[in-house]
């Protein structure tokens, strides 16, 4: 086979040599080679803003959990020595929606934080007059007789 021919288009160029008559019977072409495929497209990458950026929720988690204290410091204030729990999450549901309030201002906050002040109130009574009781209870009856 003569490689100086150029199969593709039959031309020939100046110092190539012609090619040979006959070589390609039945009007037959050498294999032309189809340029490779294009390389797939590149992934496009949307731009995601930082996970900082404000969306709208800044407060709501914090606001939620002063709601949830709230609610169950005032149920645990009737429980006796569980006013002591009531105390603590009363505090817990204070400090919860002024933390949330500095971020977001939301009816949950505001509904936490009354009920943290109700339920810190409450609890901080009934845990008062629950320890009053016992230790009066448990005093011996001697004083009163004098």
């Amino acid at each position: 086979m003569n490689e100086d021919f150029t199969p593709n288009t039959g031309e020939v160029y100046p110092g190539q040599s012609a090619p040979p008559t006959g070589a390609y019977p039945n009007n037959w072409q050498p294999m032309q080679v189809s340029p490779p495929p294009p390389p797939p497209p590149q992934l496009q990458y949307y731009y995601q803003p930082p996970a900082s950026w404000p969306n709208g929720n800044e407060g709501k988690g914090t606001a939620t959990a002063s709601l949830v204290c709230g609610i169950i410091s005032v149920a645990f204030a009737w429980f006796g020595y569980g006013a002591l729990v009531g105390l603590v999450l009363g505090i817990l549901a204070l400090v919860f929606a002024v933390s949330s309030r500095k971020k977001r201002k939301s009816g949950v906050s505001t509904a936490g934080l009354v009920l943290g002040i109700i339920g810190t109130a409450l609890s901080g009574i009934a845990f008062i007059a629950c320890f009053s009781c016992v230790n009066v209870c448990a005093m011996p009856l001697s004083f009163l007789l004098f």
